[in-house]
């Protein structure tokens, strides 16, 4: 899903390191050195994974990214590029209605969604539906959760993954957060990608019960690859990354069996169906917006961000379980797979001087009175 480490580079002489830093109230201006992402080139297989959505692409979104020339490296580029220091300027919101969400019927427990746990991210990826059609019967499953996104973007678009970053990536008003979560969407007319931020909060009494559903997946992939790591080669590169408490669940002898590692994973909690829009992942309908790129290379521009005025909360523990997860991880093979910077898998924030950057209130729009998810 990703191409090899040295292509997210985090150290200073990776994604670069801001020299100056200029702010007003309303935005900010940062000049880079050092700037090595902008030589990175895309890889032509499918371990890239926006080679899906290109014009070789495969797939029910195959060519719909094309005319964003997603390839096309813009990582040096000034003005359109993110994350950014979000600060609301003289932008009006457009938007007439909240992000109308509905949950499809995918199962965290399910084949329809994976988690993985990659150099600088963790994602859930999510099944495609077999065309992009949703008026049409044989497009209707597998349906993944989708979204209808207000000011005119024109119908319901699919969730494609959702990605989990330590720290956050974008500052709001100079505030950076624990982290922050990333749902993008695949809008086949605008061939953009429209993604909700939820940043993320830990405090003592923050423990997020609908977060921690995701957050074991994520340990039950770290554990079956540290339990793989120990039965192959002893547990090489193992030792200073695990603890005690991360082995509790079950032990490497039964999980490196994938019998077992099976019938363990089934009997857990009885499948239910999950969205990423729920109301404790994404607290509030009101947001910034701002268009912008991915925050890795080649740093495509065609993402249109909606950041959460509300961040998510969760607890220390989760937060530091996050990390241990994101930060320590070996996979089968006992190779660290982290290419994090002193625990921060963070781009620097990019200049946003000149952007419509725009905050949608109650004052814009109100909740619907009946909300689509029921939540």
């Amino acid at each position: 899903a990703n191409p090899g480490d040295f292509y997210f580079d985090y150290h200073r002489w990776g994604p670069g390191y801001p020299e100056t830093i200029q702010y007003n109230s309303s935005y900010s201006r940062v000049e880079y050195r050092n700037n090595t992402w902008s030589t990175r080139v895309a890889p032509l297989d499918e371990k890239w994974y926006w080679n899906e959505f290109d014009e070789n692409g495969f797939g029910p979104w195959a060519g719909i990214l094309e005319p964003k020339k997603p390839r096309k490296n813009r990582c040096h580029r000034f003005g359109k590029q993110s994350p950014i220091d979000v600060r609301e300027n003289w932008a009006e919101c457009l938007e007439h209605h909240q992000i109308r969400t509905r949950r499809g019927d995918f199962s965290i427990y399910g084949n329809e969604i994976q988690a993985q746990i990659l150099p600088n991210k963790l994602r859930l990826l999510f099944e495609r539906r077999p065309c992009s059609d949703f008026d049409m019967l044989e497009c209707s499953e597998p349906d993944p959760p989708h979204a209808d996104f207000p000011n005119n973007w024109g119908g319901y678009t699919d969730v494609i993954h959702v990605d989990f970053k330590l720290p956050s990536e974008h500052l709001l008003y100079g505030e950076r957060f624990d982290g922050e979560m990333q749902i993008f969407h695949i809008h086949p007319t605008r061939r953009r990608t429209p993604t909700i931020v939820s940043l993320m909060r830990a405090s003592k009494f923050g423990y997020n019960p609908i977060l921690q559903q995701i957050i074991d997946e994520f340990q039950y992939k770290f554990n079956t690859h540290a339990s793989q790591c120990r039965a192959t080669h002893g547990g090489r590169n193992l030792r200073e990354y695990t603890t005690k408490t991360e082995w509790n669940i079950t032990t490497a002898a039964h999980l490196h069996n994938n019998n077992t590692a099976h019938h363990y994973r089934r009997r857990r909690l009885q499948p239910a169906v999950f969205s990423p829009h729920h109301k404790l992942l994404v607290p509030s309908i009101h947001f910034f917006g701002y268009e912008g790129s991915l925050t890795e290379p080649p740093c495509s521009e065609f993402v249109s961000w909606f950041i959460t005025d509300t961040p998510m909360q969760l607890s220390f523990q989760q937060l530091e379980q996050l990390k241990r997860i994101q930060f320590n991880h070996v996979d089968a093979n006992c190779q660290k797979t982290s290419v994090h910077y002193r625990e921060s898998n963070a781009r620097p924030i990019q200049d946003s001087f000149g952007r419509p950057v725009w905050k949608c209130t109650p004052n814009d729009f109100v909740a619907d009175q009946f909300p689509f998810d029921g939540y």
